[in-house]
C-alpha cells in the first residue's frame, strides 16, 4: 500500500473518530454553558486547569520516543531492542504515575486555598487529580497503536470516554439539576474511562513482549542507546511542557489575576477550538509514523514532496475555516449557548488562526525529533511564558491569552519550521550528504 493511500485511510479513521470526540466536546460545552452560569464555569474551567498542569507534569515524551526509535529497531530487524524500550517507558510510567498520586493528595489542599481562596476547590481538584493519574500509559498505547498502523484501535478510548461525559450530565440535569460539583465527577468518570481503556490497549500491544526467548527483559540491549534515549525523552517532554505550559499557564495566571467571568470566557472559546485540536491528533495519528519512516530510510526527497502536498491541502481547509467562523459564530453562540459567550468570539477567532497553524506545520515537529533539533523548538516555544509575564504586566484577560499563543506559534513557524525545511531542500540537493541522515 502506498504511503498516500495508507495516510488517506488512516486519517479517514482519525477523521470519523475526531467527529464524534468533536460533537461529544460540544455537547458538553453546549451543556455547561447553557446550565451553569458564568462564574460556576468559570471554576470549572480553573479546576480542568488544575488537571491540565497535572498532565503537563505527566508529559513525558513516550509516543515521539517510540516513533524515533522504533522505526530504527525495526529497520535493524532488532525486536530484543523494541521490547527493551517499551519495558524502560512502562518503568518510568509507573514510577511517575505513584509519585503524581502523592502530589495530588497531598498538593489539592494547598493549591485550592492558597492558590485559589477557595477551599471548596479541594475535593475537585482531589477527584479530577485522581482520575487523570495514570495519563502517562496512553502514550504509550497511543504510539503503539500508530505504529502497528491500529488507528480504529486508538480512537476507542477518547470516543468512550467523550461521550460518557455529556450523557451524565444530561442524566444529572434531569435529575436535580446541574451542579459544579456534580459536572467535576462526570467528567472526571469521563476521563478515568478513557484512561482505562488506553490501560488495557497497551496491556494488549504489549504482552507479547514481556518475555523474550523465555526470560524477563532487561534494559541490556538498549546500551549504546541510552544517549539518544535520554536526550529524546528530555527533549520531548519540555516541549510538551512548555508547548501546555503556555496554554495552562495563561488560564491559570487568568485564574489569579483576572475575573471568573474571563476564565469562563477563554475556557468557552478553547472548547469551541477543540474541532481543530481533535482534527490535529487525528492527522498526526496518520502523519507522524510515515514521517518518521521516510526520514529514517533517507528519503529525503519522498519526504519533501509529501511536506509540500500535505501542507498546500491542509493550509487551504484551514483558511476556509478561518472565513466561515465569522460567518457562522455568532449565529452558532445565540442558538446554543448564552448571549454572554459572544465576547468569547473574537478570542476564538484568534484561537483558530493560531491552532489552524500548528495544523499546517505539524509535520514538522516529526521531522525535528528524528533530526535530534527539538531543542532548538523549546527555545522559541519559551519565548511564550515572556509574551504571557507582559500580557500579566499590562493587564491578562481571554484575548491577551489567545494572541500570547498567537505570538509564539507564528515565532516557532518563521525561526524553526521555514529554517527547518530549508535545511531538508538543501540535504536532498547533495545525496551525499544523506549519509548523515
Amino acid at each position: 500500500m502506498s504511503i498516500v493511500r495508507r495516510i488517506k485511510i488512516n486519517a479517514g479513521i482519525g477523521m470519523i473518530g475526531g467527529v464524534v470526540v468533536i460533537l461529544a466536546a460540544m455537547g458538553k460545552a453546549v451543556i455547561l454553558g447553557r446550565y451553569l452560569d458564568l462564574e460556576s464555569f468559570g471554576y470549572y474551567v480553573i479546576c480542568l486547569n488544575a488537571v491540565s498542569i497535572i498532565k503537563l507534569i505527566l508529559s513525558i515524551g513516550f509516543e515521539p520516543t517510540l516513533l524515533r526509535f522504533i522505526p530504527e529497531f525495526e529497520a535493524e530487524k532488532a525486536d530484543h531492542k523494541v521490547a527493551s524500550l517499551l519495558v524502560l517507558l512502562i518503568y518510568i510510567a509507573s514510577v511517575i504515575s505513584l509519585l503524581t498520586i502523592g502530589l495530588v493528595f497531598f498538593g489539592s489542599d494547598w493549591a485550592a486555598e492558597t492558590v485559589y481562596a477557595n477551599p471548596n476547590l479541594a475535593s475537585s481538584f482531589k477527584i479530577m487529580g485522581f482520575a487523570t493519574c495514570a495519563h502517562l500509559f496512553s502514550g504509550i498505547s497511543v504510539g503503539l497503536l500508530r505504529l502497528a498502523n491500529k488507528f480504529h484501535l486508538a480512537q476507542i478510548p477518547p470516543i468512550v470516554g467523550g461521550i460518557t461525559i455529556p450523557l451524565l450530565l444530561v442524566y444529572l440535569e434531569i435529575n436535580g439539576g446541574l451542579k459544579l460539583e456534580s459536572a467535576i465527577i462526570a467528567t472526571a468518570i469521563g476521563e478515568a474511562l478513557t484512561i482505562l481503556l488506553f490501560l488495557i490497549l497497551m496491556v494488549l500491544c504489549t504482552r507479547s513482549f514481556w518475555s523474550f526467548r523465555g526470560r524477563i527483559l532487561s534494559l541490556q540491549p538498549l546500551r549504546g542507546h541510552f544517549g539518544g534515549l535520554r536526550n529524546t525523552l528530555g527533549q520531548t517532554s519540555l516541549f510538551g511542557i512548555l508547548n501546555g505550559g503556555s496554554e495552562v499557564g495563561g488560564v491559570f495566571l487568568l485564574g489569579i489575576f483576572g475575573s471568573k467571568t474571563q476564565v469562563a470566557l477563554a475556557g468557552m472559546a478553547v472548547s469551541l477550538s477543540r474541532p481543530l485540536t481533535v482534527l490535529q491528533s487525528s492527522l498526526g495519528s496518520a502523519v507522524n509514523p510515515e514521517v518518521s519512516r521516510l526520514y529514517a530510510r533517507g528519503e529525503i526527497a519522498n519526504l519533501l514532496i509529501f511536506l509540500r502536498r500535505y501542507i498546500r491541502t491542509i493550509g487551504l481547509l484551514v483558511c476556509a475555516g478561518i472565513l466561515v467562523v465569522p460567518i457562522l459564530g455568532p449565529w452558532c453562540i445565540n442558538f446554543l449557548l448564552r448571549p454572554a459567550y459572544l465576547d468569547a468570539l473574537p478570542v476564538f477567532m484568534v484561537l483558530v488562526i493560531s491552532y489552524g497553524l500548528t495544523l499546517v506545520f505539524q509535520p514538522f515537529l516529526a521531522v525535528a525529533i528524528m533530526r535530534g533539533e527539538v531543542g532548538r523548538r523549546n527555545m522559541l516555544v519559551s519565548f511564550r511564558f515572556i509574551y504571557l509575564g507582559i500580557a500579566v504586566y499590562l493587564g491578562i484577560n481571554a484575548m491577551a491569552i489567545a494572541l500570547v499563543l498567537l505570538i509564539g506559534n507564528l515565532s516557532v513557524r518563521f525561526l524553526n519550521d521555514l529554517p527547518l525545511y530549508k535545511r531538508l531542500k538543501k540535504l536532498a540537493d547533495h545525496p551525499k550528504n544523506l549519509q548523515a541522515v
